[in-house]
């Protein structure tokens, strides 16, 4: 333990970025840009993005973009890194098998003595509300295509957050009402998921297809049309208790490695959560009820008020 904090102090407090590395590693980012496509499934939650949220970082490549990848230098990185890793804006957490009394005096003499400064973060306007459909379409070289919603949502800190973490799970998976309507029954693709992100700032709730290109509008308004089910009455008492233990159990056994429960204890601290968050937040999801996850269906998955992006094959581009 003493030999990993001594490591981890050392690479904290002075990185070096040295320029051979930052080369290396700027080729391979500069790779991934240029061949995100190629990950059509990333690719296609990309574009979402950017077609969701087209003043706001969060539409961002998480990559960056050709120029500024190419363009930054070591000093960059460095100026930015001693912008952000000042104590006020560092959470350290320690999981595991250890004294805690030894290793807090530990941390505090390797790190205490880095000086204080002020943080500020960066200033992000906020996303004007979306209004209407947007939609995109991007024709890439591919057998399959890729279809991607999403619904302006909820931020960390929005109690409606738990009902539609209920709620995705019901709809999501091999065993969720997509998957076994949409696949299953009417085999109208191959690959079919919802997918709830909140952030910092309100995010989203999403939903992805893959399927044959000939079955992208039936595939769509299949998708819609199971929407508007879970908006309606179709919901039971039944469902949302079992995607309620489901939900609680898969996050219980992700807590098991010490590595979960470090990270989600020191982002939870830093998001101002709390950091016994992981607790609080199974007691809450255990009290949603129905007409929660009806009422944040309803709320949140307008038809009228959605981004929707399509990666189609060049060919069928070409004869559309």
């Amino acid at each position: 333990l003493d030999e990993g904090l001594d490591l981890l102090a050392t690479i904290h407090k002075d990185p070096t970025f040295p320029t051979d590395k930052l080369d290396r590693e700027r080729a391979l980012i500069i790779n991934r840009i240029k061949t995100e496509p190629d990950r059509p499934i990333q690719y296609a939650f990309s574009e979402l993005n950017k077609v969701l949220f087209k003043d706001h970082p969060y539409g961002f490549n998480k990559e960056g973009s050709l120029a500024t990848v190419a363009g930054f230098s070591s000093a960059d990185l460095k100026d930015t890194y001693r912008r952000f890793a000042v104590p006020e804006n560092t959470v350290i957490t320690v999981v595991g098998e250890m004294d805690p009394e030894k290793t807090l005096k530990k941390i505090t003499e390797l790190f205490g003595s880095i000086p204080a400064s002020k943080f500020t973060p960066p200033s992000v306007p906020a996303e004007a509300p979306l209004k209407g459909v947007n939609e995109k379409t991007i024709a890439i070289p591919r057998a399959k295509a890729h279809i991607a919603v999403g619904f302006p949502a909820v931020s960390f800190y929005d109690p409606d957050r738990y009902a539609l973490d209920v709620l995705n799970n019901l709809l999501s998976g091999q065993g969720g009402r997509l998957f076994l309507q949409l696949r299953d029954r009417e085999s109208l693709a191959y690959v079919v998921a919802s997918f709830v992100r909140p952030g910092v700032e309100p995010g989203l709730f999403g939903f992805y297809i893959a399927c044959d290109t000939s079955k992208i509008d039936n595939a769509v308004d299949g998708l819609f049309r199971e929407i508007a089910r879970v908006r309606t009455d179709s919901l039971t008492e039944k469902e949302v208790q079992d995607s309620i233990n489901n939900l609680v159990g898969n996050h219980l056994i992700n807590l098991q490695s010490s590595w979960s429960r470090s990270e989600n204890s020191a982002l939870n601290t830093l998001y101002g959560l709390g950091y016994n968050y992981d607790t609080e937040y199974v007691k809450k999801v255990s009290k949603v009820t129905l007409e929660d996850v009806k009422r944040v269906a309803d709320k949140y998955l307008n038809p009228k008020n959605c981004a929707i992006l399509k990666i189609v094959p060049e060919e069928d581009s070409k004869a559309g």
